[in-house]
């Protein structure tokens, strides 16, 4: 998500739509995808079976050498993140017959 004040490329995560948390920033969208893409490679590989090695690989990523600082988004932005989070998480439920 492009920050609407500050020109960075933010990556977020949340589980089940809940806790929106910034896992990355960057002033280079294909930056910031490819954090997002290895934050995901990790997630979907199964190996996170509690939230202590999750909190760390997040830590990790938003100390990088090339990761801006955090800007919180503006409760419009967040709120439109959140719905985006929404939809996606309902996309990838299996229907249930």
């Amino acid at each position: 998500m492009l920050h609407p004040v500050t020109p960075n490329w933010q990556a977020w995560f949340s589980l089940y739509g809940t806790d929106i948390t910034g896992i990355f920033v960057s002033k280079d969208d294909d930056r910031a995808q490819a954090a997002q893409q290895v934050f995901l490679a990790e997630l979907r590989s199964g190996g996170w079976v509690d939230r202590d090695p999750a909190k760390a690989f997040m830590a990790e990523l938003q100390h990088c050498d090339d990761s801006e600082l955090i800007d919180p988004l503006p409760q419009r932005s967040l709120e439109t993140l959140a719905q985006q989070i929404l939809r996606q998480t309902l996309a990838d439920t299996p229907a249930v017959e």
